[in-house]
């Protein structure tokens, strides 16, 4: 049977080669400061987070960022987005991760939705930034976000619908669920994934 370190390390290796090759699939649109580009290249490497640890995941995004920069098939800024994903998610995850717990799939689609609202303010700022930077005023501001906004909005839902079934198919091959006893609540103790469910019940008893 293969070892859990070299299960991982296949699919640490095989998600850095799908966000290498997902670098090169981009959509540009036309702005009045410059090129907007659409792109999903962000989602193995955040789904990663979710089967092998939230740092292993960073570590493929530094990477994966450097080596694309370094081969000019993106840029930094086509990264930041990414990064800013992974703070959100790594954040709510409490900076790590467990496979002894099962995801639900309702986590993964919160997650996917987080993921995805995250892409899209994390672009619309950034760009919000490199308008004020070249022209030095607010002015062009709404006009540049008004152009943008339906590719930002078109990334944003693209990372909402992809990143839950890749997290599932991911934890399908990590997950290492212990057999559950009534009567140990250690399996709850180590988890540190966020059942955003809960707290909405929490919420709704109060």
């Amino acid at each position: 049977m293969m070892s859990e370190r070299a299960k991982n390390l296949i699919i640490i290796i095989a998600c850095a080669l799908a966000t290498f090759g997902l670098a090169f699939v981009q959509w540009h649109r036309v702005l009045p400061t410059g090129t907007q580009t659409i792109a999903v290249a962000g989602i193995f490497a955040l789904a990663l987070m979710f089967a092998v640890g939230v740092w292993s995941s960073l570590l493929v995004v530094i990477l994966l960022a450097v080596i694309t920069s370094l081969l000019k098939i993106t840029t930094w800024m086509f990264w930041l987005p990414i990064l800013l994903d992974w703070f959100v998610l790594a954040g709510l995850n409490g900076w790590q991760m467990t496979n002894r717990v099962h995801l639900q799939h309702q986590q993964a689609i919160s997650f996917g939705m987080i993921t995805g609202t995250s892409q899209l303010a994390g672009t619309l700022v950034l760009l919000t930034i490199q308008v004020v930077w070249m022209t030095g005023n607010f002015n062009d501001v709404p006009r540049i976000i008004e152009a943008a906004g339906p590719g930002a909005l078109l990334e944003g839902l693209l990372y909402s619908a992809l990143i839950p079934p890749l997290v599932l198919l991911l934890r399908f091959f990590t997950e290492d669920v212990p057999p559950q006893n009534p009567n140990d609540s250690s399996v709850e103790k180590i988890s540190r994934i966020i059942d955003l469910s809960e707290h909405k019940k929490k919420d709704e008893d109060k």
